[in-house]
């Protein structure tokens, strides 16, 4: 009888142990989940979610790209997004990311998620910077950018950030070496945004200018 009554007495704590065990869990979940800040989404992005139908105009001749030593590749060119049913249009820059397999960005993904499967894949994504950020993105590139692109430190550096909705823009000096990186934050692996990175075409930031410019003075026409 003491057995019994014993072991009926270790079941129900250990019952009572998983139970309190597994709420603390969902709390410590939940507690997460209300931390962890929302991706932010351009206005060109919500629209082309919302509408049912869409035409995405892309403009070709004006683009600005930048390679890195290994193959990977982001391309910048305006667009215009209209909804076919309210006509309403929306002008911005389109960003394209090619991430090539086994690129830094896939391994250092696989590495922190423990998954090797991330180090195997090639990725083709693109964000969006609504026209409500193109002022300021100017603004970047031309007051602070542009005027350091010949700054060199020794035992210092220093670094220049751009955040937009989806896009973050770095421009780093570092003794004698200069680093441009992009990273898309709506696109993670294990929380590790997307990112691209190349030291040989920072002198090419400038071109971005032109297009940036198109689509703030409103110079798109799709239709000739």
């Amino acid at each position: 009888m003491k057995t019994k009554l014993l072991l009926v007495a270790v079941l129900s704590i250990s019952t009572m142990g998983f139970a309190q065990k597994k709420q603390q869990n969902q709390t410590q979940n939940q507690t997460q989940s209300a931390n962890r800040p929302e991706l932010e989404k351009s206005e060109v992005r919500l629209m082309i979610e919302d509408a049912s139908i869409t035409r995405i105009n892309k403009d070709w001749s004006n683009i600005a790209e930048f390679k890195s030593g290994i193959g990977e590749m982001v391309n910048f060119y305006p667009v215009q997004v209209i909804d076919l049913k309210s006509k309403q249009m929306r002008e911005a820059l389109q960003v394209d990311m090619y991430i090539k397999k086994g690129g830094s960005n896939a391994v250092i993904a696989g590495a922190l998620s423990l998954n090797p499967g991330l180090m195997g894949n090639d990725d083709y994504m693109s964000a969006w910077v609504g026209k409500d950020e193109i002022d300021e993105f100017i603004a970047f590139i031309e007051q602070s950018i542009v005027p350091n692109l010949d700054l060199r430190y020794k035992k210092k550096s220093s670094e220049f950030i751009f955040n937009a909705k989806e896009i973050t823009f770095r421009y780093m000096v570092d003794e004698k070496r200069r680093r441009l990186s992009i990273l898309l934050n709506n696109y993670q692996d294990a929380g590790y945004p997307f990112h691209f990175w190349t030291e040989a075409r920072v002198d090419k930031i400038a071109e971005l200018l032109p297009v940036l410019k198109d689509i703030r003075d409103k110079k798109l026409n799709f239709e000739e």
